[in-house]
């Protein structure tokens, strides 16, 4: 797998799995092999690496386990979630720079009155 080769892989599976005897081994390389026939379009970690792309989900792991703590951690708490939180720093990061045109609308949208609330 590590050069890209997965396809050879799978007769040798399908021959360990013909040769195995024991009852739950089987079921394990089957669901491998089935793992494998499914995702080796995208297992070309030889050619990952040479375009110096990660073929680990370390980096997005590790990610979201910061993100967890800055938004789950104690004495934080969120009204509606923290769903509007993400989403601000997304378009923050975004390329598309939503947040300078809801800024601009919201901004020609002013007349200088707030809206009054009904008491109903």
């Amino acid at each position: 797998m590590w050069r890209g080769e997965v396809s050879g892989i799978l007769p040798e599976l399908e021959s360990l799995i013909a040769a195995t005897k024991k009852p739950d081994c089987p079921a394990t390389l089957r669901d491998c092999q089935t793992y494998l026939s499914h995702n080796a379009p995208r297992m070309r970690y030889d050619e990952y690496r040479r375009r110096g792309l990660p073929i680990t989900t370390a980096l997005g792991e590790s990610t979201m386990k910061q993100i967890n703590r800055r938004m789950k951690g104690t004495e934080k708490f969120w009204r509606k979630g923290g769903e509007p939180q993400l989403q601000l720093c997304c378009d923050y990061l975004s390329h598309t720079a939503p947040l300078t045109g809801f800024w601009r609308r919201r901004a020609a949208r002013q007349n200088g009155f707030r809206k009054s609330r009904s008491s109903a």
